[in-house]
């Protein structure tokens, strides 16, 4: 994905011009989900209009609803401020927990991942942390 805001100049003079890799990466991911997933599933996504054709294209009978993302403020104490409901909020979460304890995916920061293998190495160990403490919590039936 391109650069973007502020730091943009800083971006293109250390790491020149990035080549967007999304659209590859996002027809791999489908063809290897799309024996799993129902062929009249729904699909919900935020409004990148970047996904209308690939989701036509792997899950033709699928149903494709777009929500627009909901920008939360910080309030006061930290809280988050209620803007109503995001229907994308639980991946939008998700996601931003996963860059949080991430610190190669941080935003804001120059800390980055000079190779791929690097990257999927830290996710993987991220992703382990999570599962593992998702078996003391109170709620749990492990």
């Amino acid at each position: 994905m391109s650069a973007k805001g502020l730091l943009v100049a800083k971006s293109l003079k250390r790491y020149g011009k990035r080549i967007d890799q999304r659209t590859p990466a996002r027809h791999r991911l489908f063809s290897r989900i799309r024996s799993n997933v129902s062929a009249d599933c729904i699909i919900k996504t935020d409004e990148n209009r970047h996904y209308i054709q690939s989701i036509k294209h792997f899950f033709p009978g699928s149903v494709h609803h777009t929500y627009l993302g909901r920008k939360s403020s910080l309030g006061g104490q930290g809280e988050l401020k209620k803007v109503g409901f995001d229907p994308i909020f639980s991946l939008n979460h998700t996601c931003a927990v996963l860059r949080y304890r991430t610190s190669r995916l941080i935003r804001r920061t120059w800390n980055t991942t000079k190779k791929k293998e690097r990257l999927s190495l830290h996710l993987a160990l991220v992703v382990l942390h999570h599962n593992l403490s998702l078996k003391f919590l109170p709620n749990s039936t492990g």
